[in-house]
C-alpha cells in the first residue's frame, strides 16, 4: 500500500501525465479494485484482518518490500501456522 499522493506521483511519472490525470486514474483503479474484491470475495478491501502482511511503500523501497515478503514466506514455510481449533456447541 501507499498513500494516495505517492500513488498519484508514481502514476504521473510512469504515465508521463499531469497529476490531475494521474489522480483520476488512481481513483478509478481504487474503485475498480474495491468493487472486484466486494463482488468476488464478499470482503472489505480495508479490513486489516484480511491480510497477513501489509507494507507501506511510502516508507519502503520496492527492493526492501520484496525482501520483507520473502522473509515472511520463508518463515511461514519453516513454521506453518496451525489451523484454529474447531469449536462445537
Amino acid at each position: 500500500m501507499a498513500s494516495r499522493d505517492v500513488r498519484i506521483a508514481r502514476t504521473a511519472a510512469a504515465q508521463h501525465c499531469s497529476r490531475a490525470v494521474a489522480a483520476a486514474q488512481v481513483d478509478k483503479a481504487d474503485e475498480a479494485r474495491r468493487r472486484f474484491v466486494r463482488q468476488n470475495f464478499d470482503a472489505d478491501l480495508d479490513d486489516p484482518h484480511a491480510y497477513d502482511l501489509v507494507l507501506n511503500t511510502d516508507r519502503l523501497s520496492a527492493r526492501a518490500a520484496a525482501e520483507v515478503v520473502i522473509a515472511a514466506l520463508r518463515q511461514r514455510v519453516r513454521e506453518p501456522v496451525a489451523a484454529a481449533p474447531v469449536v462445537t456447541a
